[in-house]
């Protein structure tokens, strides 16, 4: 990722109809950015990258990554807990707090197999 500015990231998985967290390190909700490069996700070391994989072909995926100024935007999420499905009622705050923070997102799309390929650029 090419982060234009110093926030806090946080990252979201869609496989069908369902949204989950995604840590981008060691099981965190949310990680500070840093303006310029950065590698996700990592392990807790920060120094590697823990690579997205999966043992069978499962079908296409949807990522977001988020990036706010303040954590505070994020805070929908907090009683979500990874691995579980976020509520609908949670993805509609979340939204509802994004646009008023007028924070960044970006859209990925990926089919995952046994690495994950980008469907279109």
């Amino acid at each position: 990722l090419d982060c234009h500015r110093d926030g806090v990231l946080c990252a979201l998985q869609a496989y069908e109809t369902r949204w989950h967290l995604l840590p981008l390190c060691a099981d965190a909700r949310t990680i500070a950015a840093s303006a310029g490069q950065m590698t996700l996700p990592t392990h807790s070391n920060a120094t590697k990258i823990d690579y997205l994989s999966e043992p069978t072909d499962v079908g296409p995926h949807v990522f977001v990554l988020m990036l706010a100024e303040q954590l505070s935007v994020f805070e929908a999420l907090s009683g979500t807990e990874i691995g579980t499905e976020i509520s609908r009622s949670n993805l509609d705050q979340l939204a509802i707090s994004l646009d008023e923070h007028n924070a960044h997102s970006w859209l990925l799309s990926f089919e995952v197999a046994k690495t994950l390929q980008p469907l279109s650029r």
